[in-house]
């Protein structure tokens, strides 16, 4: 229920047109408000314009994506601020980045890099990395389907501890 209070709020704010640090802060207000204390959100929101390769972005407690660059250089994306709904006078910082062909930016829920193995070790984003560049000439979907393997031969186990949500975004040479 509140993912989805979240999403009609977030549909709301862009719509009047706010930048993406007046809609994280504005929607933030709004769950402090509107929900129960103990309550709070974490989410990536990030705009990508193609006809420059420019993403603009801001995160709010969330897992910060893993930006693998053309040059086998790793970045996260870590501009924003806190998760939504800690405090009402959260401040949020934007970034703005420039993509090039084959740089990959991976998204991801701490359900990934927190799974856990048979002897209570976690998958980690040291492991997330190295498949990650391993698998940089796949797709995206590719990537995803490497990264969804390798962690389910990494936990047996058939419950899933937390979820997992994967995104990947490759930039691909223009013709």
């Amino acid at each position: 229920m509140l993912i989805s209070q979240i999403q009609a709020m977030m549909k709301s704010e862009i719509n009047n047109g706010n930048d993406i640090q007046q809609i994280l802060e504005n929607v933030n207000k709004m769950v402090v408000r509107y929900t129960p204390k103990d309550k709070f959100v974490t989410l990536f929101y990030g705009i990508f314009d193609k006809s420059n390769n420019q993403f603009d972005y801001a995160t709010a407690g969330h897992n910060f994506p893993i930006w693998l660059r053309e040059n086998g250089q790793f970045d996260t994306l870590s501009q924003g601020g806190p998760a939504l709904g800690l405090t009402e006078k959260a401040k949020f910082k934007t970034g703005k980045i420039k993509l090039v062909s084959d740089d990959i930016i991976l998204f991801y829920t701490d359900g990934v890099t927190e799974t856990m193995d048979n002897s209570k070790e976690q998958y980690s984003e040291n492991r997330l990395n190295d498949l990650l560049v391993k698998s940089r000439h796949l797709s995206s979907q590719k990537i995803v389907d490497e990264i969804l393997d390798d962690l389910n031969d990494f936990n047996d186990d058939e419950a899933l501890q937390d979820d997992r949500t994967i995104l990947v975004l490759k930039i691909s040479q223009r013709a």
